[in-house]
């Protein structure tokens, strides 16, 4: 139990804590099971955007047609390597890291995960098991390069602006200080074989407590 003037700590950034308040530091006695260091991090990320083959854009410069960096995280050895190295003397199983790209710049979008390894000095990588390679584009998780593009709300407002500033006192674009905002945004699959889908945005006006002000028109 936490004590009444006992503080949580909040996992935040800040100059001296750029992944917040998760320890990244080198631990003093390895672990099979702990979490990416600093120095692994740096290490992973020197790989993958120096791959010609990934052909990887930082998130900042993405679009929808880039290849960029999804999720990294721990990929865990397996349970026989860890009870070997526990109970046998084996040595320690290779460090290695799970990694989702999304891949909008191939010929043919799609979503790859790979094994990257070993860490901190990964010289390779290798498809993600258990699951079949690549996965379709069109079932991908959205990210906010696909909240929504200047191009949607031109498109949308070329159709519905007038109706939306007479009705709500608001414009998606050249709005000055009476904009609506994309709200919430959810993703709506066709079917496999067609490999498309639909993404469904609300919208909301841009004031204090915007939450509590939904414009009722969706796309």
């Amino acid at each position: 139990m936490f004590s009444k003037n006992e503080s949580i700590g909040v996992c935040e950034r800040n100059s001296e804590n750029p992944y917040g308040r998760i320890n990244t530091n080198e631990p003093k006695y390895s672990s099979v099971f702990s979490d990416l260091t600093r120095k692994e991090m740096k290490g992973l990320l020197n790989y993958l955007y120096s791959s010609k083959k990934l052909n990887l854009t930082k998130f900042k410069n993405a679009t929808l047609r880039s290849n960029y960096l999804y999720l990294a995280e721990r990929f865990m050895p397996s349970k026989a390597a860890v009870l070997n190295c526990i109970d046998n003397g084996y040595s320690k199983p290779l460090r290695e890291t799970h990694v989702v790209l999304i891949r909008g710049g191939d010929r043919k979008p799609n979503v790859l995960e790979i094994v990257v390894g070993p860490i901190p000095f990964p010289y390779g990588h290798r498809l993600f098991p258990y699951r079949p390679q690549p996965i379709l584009f069109f079932q991908r998780l959205i990210t906010s390069i696909e909240i929504i593009s200047l191009r949607l709300k031109e498109c949308v407002d070329k159709e519905f602006g007038r109706a939306l500033d007479e009705l709500y006192r608001g414009t998606l674009i050249n709005c000055g200080n009476k904009c609506l905002d994309v709200g919430l945004s959810a993703e709506v699959p066709i079917s496999k074989s067609e490999e498309k889908s639909f993404y469904w945005y609300s919208f909301h006006q841009n004031s204090d407590y915007k939450i509590l002000r939904p414009v009722d028109f969706s796309v």
